[in-house]
């Protein structure tokens, strides 16, 4: 899961939306590890290697129930 601060800026408001991009713009060490911080959740979790090691897994325990 994608955290506040750590991988994502989360607003749930328009201001709260403008005062991080205006956050990020004035952080670029923030900036950074927001981008390394999120690139790596997606390689890990959304890679087309982890896609296909989990449709594989779900396929065959299906045909094993079968």
């Amino acid at each position: 899961v994608a955290e506040d601060g750590k991988h994502v800026l989360v607003a749930n408001n328009a201001h709260d939306f403008a005062s991080a991009v205006i956050r990020l713009m004035k952080d670029e060490k923030l900036r950074q590890t927001l981008i390394e911080n999120g690139y790596k959740v997606v390689k890990e979790r959304y890679s087309m290697d982890v896609i296909t090691n989990n449709l594989n897994f779900l396929l065959k325990s299906l045909c094993r129930r079968n």
